[in-house]
């Protein structure tokens, strides 16, 4: 049987597959307003007729999602599919129009009954071994919480019940100012607190909102980010400075500091695509452009980021 092609496939999964690459959330609400891809002012407008993603823009023309992908991303239809692919699963279907305020009630209900029923990490839970093992930590921040069972299933799966960490997705203050709420990521893990062995094992819930990170630690003039969370706490050991976790590489690129940052430490992964090279580099460029002073740090060795870097230093110690 030939595969439905990919547009076909993300049908009515847009909301969650465009969150997921970085378009902020104020660009996906069926409103004129700023263009994420050219950055026009109300030039752009998102408006997905039958779930297909489809957008105008008085400058960048119209389009699908597909092609929303690769003009936000700039990259060719074969790299916009393959960034579709890693998050579709983890994309819920969205509602009718009809029924869209409803559901996007229900989301936040279940995120809020999620976050409520969520405790805090210890070492004696799933979470708190998990980070212990991969960084020693014995302490955990109030943005972190941890769940014995969560459910997880993809689509048309069978769902299934796990212990998760669960991290609040904050929005940026200008953003959390104009009426954007958290979003919530979940990390599913086994009881022993190693990653849980899923096909998407890290999932997020709810619209990711603009300029977003998991804020780890509180912060002065200097602050650092990173993409996963792991990673940040590990780079704060590393350069002894706060770090917060902005979860994807697409989202670093996004992120928006706090008014009160001068100075921003970029923390990227070393990846052999130069997929997590180029965000850091995409991010320090457009904050030096606002008078940020900023420092790029990358892994020496490829394939590695922080986390990876502080386990090889703690083994090379032992």
């Amino acid at each position: 049987m030939q595969r439905e092609p990919i547009w076909e496939r993300a049908r009515g999964r847009w909301h969650g597959i465009l969150a997921a690459v970085g378009v902020p959330a104020k660009a996906l609400r069926n409103r004129h307003g700023p263009c994420p891809m050219c950055g026009g002012k109300d030039r752009f407008r998102f408006d997905d007729k039958a779930g297909s993603g489809s957008w105008i823009c008085s400058q960048c023309g119209a389009g699908n999602g597909v092609q929303f992908v690769q003009h936000f991303l700039r990259t060719d239809f074969r790299g916009a599919a393959l960034e579709i692919e890693k998050h579709m699963d983890a994309a819920p279907v969205q509602a009718t129009r009809q029924g869209q305020r409803a559901d996007d009630g229900k989301t936040r209900e279940a995120m809020a009954s999620l976050w409520q029923r969520a405790k805090p990490i210890s070492l004696d839970d799933a979470a708190g071994r998990y980070l212990q093992r991969r960084l020693k930590l014995e302490t955990f921040p109030g943005t972190l919480r941890q769940v014995p069972d969560e459910r997880y299933a993809d689509a048309g799966q069978r769902a299934t019940w796990h212990p998760a960490m669960i991290a609040r997705v904050d929005p940026s203050d200008d953003a959390r100012a104009a009426g954007e709420r958290a979003a919530l990521h979940r990390t599913y893990l086994t009881a022993a607190g190693h990653k849980a062995d899923l096909p998407s094992p890290r999932k997020m819930m709810g619209a990711m909102p603009t300029g977003a990170a998991v804020r780890l630690m509180p912060h002065g003039d200097v602050l650092g980010i990173a993409e996963g969370i792991e990673t940040a706490f590990s780079a704060s050991q590393l350069f002894g400075v706060p770090v917060w976790a902005a979860l994807t590489a697409d989202l670093l690129q996004a992120w928006e500091p706090p008014a009160s940052v001068s100075t921003v430490m970029i923390f990227g992964d070393h990846d052999a695509s130069f997929t997590g090279q180029a965000a850091a580099f995409g991010l320090g460029r457009r904050l030096k452009a606002k008078g940020l002073t900023v420092a790029i740090e990358i892994p020496v060795r490829a394939g590695t980021d922080w986390n990876d870097f502080l386990i090889h230093r703690w083994e090379r110690a032992a």
